[in-house]
C-alpha cells in the first residue's frame, strides 16, 4: 500500500525531472547560440580549442567556450533562484525575468571585451544574446508542452472550496495549460459553506459533510484518502473561517504540498509583495499604484510617442491605399469622427476609417419604426450587430482586420489616446460603466487593450468594463508591451471583429 510519504517521494522525483528538462533546454540553447553565432566563420569544434583569446584592451582573458560556460552558468544561477525551473508561471511572466536576466548578462559581455573596430567581432557578440532572447521562452515553452505529453509536468489538484472564489480558482489554475494544473474535483467541507452556481459542470465535487469543520475528521493518510497523491489549493470565500485554517494544518502536518487562493477580487495584484512579521500570525499585502507614478506615466507617454512615430512610417503605404480604396467606393469622407472620453473626463474626437454609408445615422433613425427587430438587437449588443447592413465593403475589410483604427495613432501623438489602455468610452456608456469610470480616467483610452485581445465584440460590456479596470489596476509597461504583442494573432484571427 502507497503511503503519502512514497507518493511525495513520486512527485519530488517528477518535479526533478522537470528542474532538469528546462535546465537542459536552455543549456541546449546556449550551446547553439554559442556554436552558430559567437563565431559564425568557424565550425564548432575548433572553437573548443579556443579556452584564451585577446579580450579586454592591452591583454588576454578567459574567451570562447570557457567565458560562454560561466555567462550560462550565471543565467543557470539566476533561473534557479528566481524560481523558473520550479514554479508553474504564464510564459510572458517567465519571458520578463529571462530578459531582464540575458540584458544583463548581454551587457556584461559586451563590456569586457573590447571590439576594436571589428564590425564582425561586435556581431558575434550581440547575435547571440538576440537568439538566446526569443530561443529560451520558446523553448522552455516546447520543453513544458513535451513534458505534458509524457505526464510529468501536470500535477493533479484538489480545490478546498465550492464558493465564487473556489470557481474563480479554478479558472485561474485553468487558465493556460502551461501552469499544469490537472483540476480533478471541488472539496465542500460542510453543509455551511453552499455550493457556487458557477461551479464547472464537468469537475466533480466531493462533499466531505463534517459535523465539525473546527476539529476535521478526514482521512488523509491511506490511498483511499480523496486528497492522496494531489495538489491541494485552499480557496475560501471567506479568509475569516477557521475551518478552513483547520484543514491546512492537517494537510501540512501530514506532508502535503498547499497552495492558499484568497478571495482578491477587485484589489492590484501586479508587483504585490508579503510581508510578515516574526512570531505573529498576521501578513501585510503591499500593493503597488504604478500610474500614480510620474516616471511611469511619462515613461508610457514617451514610449507611446516612439512607437506611434515608428507605426507612422512603417504603415503610411497602406493608409494611403486605404484613402484611395474608401474614396473610391463612393466618393465620402476618408475619415469618421465621434466624441469620445478621454484623459480627466474630457472629450475628444476619435478618428476611425469610414467604414460604413454616408447615410448611416439617417438608416439608423429609419429602423426604430421600419425594423424593430434590428433596432432591438443593435441597443441589446451595446449598439453594435453581426452583419450590419450600414458597412461598405471595404468597411467590412477594415473592421474585421481593425485596419479602421489605425488612424488613431494621430490620437496617439496628440495625447488624447495611447497604444495601449481601456477602450474609449461614448458618454451614454459611462452609467453602464460604474464605478470602474473612476478609475477610466486616470489614463488614456488605447487603441489596442485586454478587451481587444479578449473576444472583442464576443464579450459583454461588463467584461470590457472588467479587463479595462483590471488593466489600469495592474499596469506595467511590460504588460503593455504584452498586449502589443498578442494584438496581432488577435487581428489576424479576427475573433469578435465586426
Amino acid at each position: 500500500m502507497l503511503s503519502v510519504l512514497k507518493i511525495t517521494h513520486m512527485h519530488k522525483v517528477k518535479r526533478r525531472i522537470c528542474k532538469t528538462s528546462l535546465l537542459m533546454s536552455d543549456a541546449a540553447l546556449f550551446c547553439a547560440a554559442y556554436g552558430l553565432l559567437r563565431s559564425p566563420a568557424d565550425s564548432a569544434i575548433p572553437l573548443l580549442a579556443r579556452s584564451v583569446q585577446p579580450g579586454i584592451a592591452g591583454g588576454a582573458s578567459l574567451g570562447g567556450l570557457h567565458w560562454f560556460t560561466i555567462l550560462f552558468c550565471m543565467f543557470g544561477g539566476m533561473s534557479y533562484f528566481y524560481g523558473h525551473y520550479s514554479r508553474r508561471r504564464l510564459f510572458w511572466d517567465d519571458a520578463r525575468e529571462i530578459l531582464a536576466g540575458l540584458g544583463i548578462l548581454g551587457l556584461l559581455d559586451l563590456a569586457v571585451f573590447d571590439f576594436s573596430g571589428d564590425i564582425h567581432h561586435a556581431f558575434s557578440r550581440i547575435a547571440p544574446w538576440f537568439f538566446l532572447a526569443a530561443g529560451i521562452p520558446l523553448g522552455r515553452s516546447f520543453a513544458k508542452r513535451g513534458l505534458r505529453a509524457i505526464g510529468f509536468w501536470d500535477v493533479p489538484t484538489l480545490i478546498v472550496g465550492s464558493g465564487d472564489n473556489a470557481v474563480e480558482a479554478y479558472f485561474t489554475l485553468t487558465h493556460e495549460k502551461v501552469l499544469g494544473y490537472d483540476v480533478r474535483g471541488f472539496v465542500n467541507l460542510s453543509e455551511q459553506h453552499p455550493l457556487s452556481a458557477d461551479l464547472p459542470p464537468a469537475v466533480p465535487v466531493l462533499r466531505l459533510g463534517l459535523q465539525d469543520p473546527m476539529n476535521p475528521k478526514i482521512d488523509v493518510q491511506s490511498e483511499h484518502s480523496p486528497f492522496f497523491g494531489h495538489h491541494v489549493v485552499v480557496a475560501p470565500d471567506d479568509v475569516g473561517d477557521p475551518s478552513y485554517f483547520r484543514v491546512i494544518d492537517l494537510l501540512s502536518a501530514h506532508g502535503y504540498q498547499i497552495d492558499v487562493a484568497p478571495p482578491l477580487r477587485g484589489l492590484p495584484l501586479m508587483g504585490m509583495e508579503v510581508s510578515h512579521v516574526f512570531g505573529r500570525e498576521a501578513v501585510i499585502l503591499h500593493t503597488r499604484n504604478s500610474l500614480a507614478r510620474p516616471v511611469k506615466r511619462v515613461l508610457k507617454r514617451g514610449v507611446d510617442l516612439i512607437l506611434a512615430l515608428i507605426a507612422c512610417l512603417v504603415f503610411l503605404p497602406l493608409l494611403a491605399f486605404l484613402a484611395i480604396r474608401i474614396r473610391a467606393e463612393d466618393g465620402g469622407p476618408l475619415f469618421f469622427y465621434q466624441e469620445r472620453m478621454g484623459y480627466k473626463g474630457k472629450t475628444f474626437r476619435c478618428i476611425k476609417f469610414r467604414s460604413m454609408r454616408v447615410d448611416a445615422e439617417a438608416a439608423l433613425a429609419r429602423w426604430k419604426d421600419e425594423n424593430p427587430a434590428l433596432w432591438d438587437e443593435y441597443q441589446k449588443n451595446n449598439f453594435k450587430i453581426r452583419n450590419d447592413p450600414r458597412v461598405t465593403k471595404v468597411g467590412h475589410f477594415l473592421r474585421a482586420t481593425s485596419l479602421d483604427e489605425l488612424p488613431q495613432i494621430i490620437n496617439v501623438l496628440k495625447g488624447e489616446m495611447s497604444l495601449v489602455g481601456p477602450r474609449p468610452l461614448l458618454e451614454r456608456e459611462i452609467e453602464t460603466y460604474g464605478h470602474a469610470y473612476l478609475h477610466y480616467c486616470r489614463v488614456r483610452p488605447g487603441i489596442t487593450g485586454i478587451w481587444q485581445i479578449s473576444g472583442r465584440s464576443n464579450t459583454s460590456f461588463m467584461d470590457r468594463a472588467y479587463y479595462d479596470e483590471w488593466y489600469i489596476k495592474n499596469w506595467s509597461l511590460w504588460y503593455d508591451l504584452v498586449i502589443i504583442m498578442k494584438t496581432i494573432p488577435a487581428v489576424l484571427k479576427q475573433d469578435g471583429a465586426y
